[in-house]
């Protein structure tokens, strides 16, 4: 007994109608940009302060804002976006490959944001 097989068969999700609209998200590396500037310039400067004339503490206090700086920043600007047509928040399904972008699928709009920030190809030796 054979089964018939309809060769012409397509899913609604693989017909390229249907397939995600791909647009830019505006401001996006901005929103990256500039925290992550000026946690930098904080722990740089405590780091400074701290070798310079002041107690040692603070480069362990500028090593502290460094690293959590940077989670926070992370976790509010690269890991979520909120969709510019529908005002939705859309947060990131997985971390790019190497050499990939940060993208977001708004399903309710069926958009992928694009937002020109991309994840190093260099991963060590």
């Amino acid at each position: 007994m054979s089964i018939a097989r309809n060769h012409n068969f397509q899913p609604d999700w693989a017909k390229p109608q249907n397939w995600p609209e791909r647009r830019r998200a505006p401001g996006y590396p901005r929103r990256f940009v500039v925290p992550i500037s000026i946690v930098l310039i904080v722990a740089v400067a405590l780091a400074f302060w701290g070798f310079e004339k002041g107690p040692t503490w603070l480069v362990w206090i500028a090593l502290a804002v460094f690293l959590v700086g940077h989670g926070v920043v992370y976790r509010l600007t690269l890991s979520r976006l909120r969709c510019p047509k529908c005002s939705k928040m859309v947060t990131l399904k997985g971390y790019p490959e190497s050499g990939g972008f940060f993208k977001f699928h708004c399903r309710d709009c069926n958009i992928v944001w694009l937002t020109g920030v991309r994840v190093s190809d260099d991963v060590g030796d």
